[in-house]
Order: structure tokens, then C-alpha cells, then sequence
């Protein structure tokens, strides 16, 4: 291959990349200590529920629901 095939398949390769990194998935994360209510930062075991209820096993704290606003 020539320099100018080389030149066209990095410049592909570029412009695929540069997309696929524009559209990738992004997440947000939320992280909760004591302050926020919940019992023990030392999570053991995490379930949600069909309404949404996020319950959460701490060490120390016993179990925590998360309703989407506060702690239990």
C-alpha cells in the first residue's frame, strides 16, 4: 500500500472512533454515606423491587430502603 492508502485508512479509523466515542453510554452515579441516612457506608447486599425501592444490607447498620428520596 501506498502512503495515501495509509493516510485514508487512519483517517477511517479516526472518524469511526471519534463517532462511537461521541454516542457511547454514559452513566450517572450517585454515592451515599451517613449524611445522606444511610446506616453504614459497608454495603453486604443490594436488591431493588418492583415499585422501585432500592434495599441495601450494611454491616453494623442492618437494612437501609432507599425510596428514591430517603433512607429508612
Amino acid at each position: 500500500m501506498c502512503a495515501r492508502h495509509y493516510s485514508i485508512l487512519f483517517l477511517t479509523a479516526l472518524l469511526l472512533f471519534s463517532v462511537s466515542k461521541a454516542h457511547s453510554q454514559r452513566y450517572n452515579f450517585q454515592n451515599y454515606t451517613t449524611e445522606n441516612g444511610l446506616a453504614n457506608t459497608a454495603v453486604l447486599a443490594i436488591t431493588q423491587l418492583n415499585n422501585g425501592e432500592i434495599w441495601l444490607g450494611t454491616n453494623d447498620g442492618g437494612i437501609n430502603i432507599y425510596n428514591g428520596s430517603e433512607f429508612k
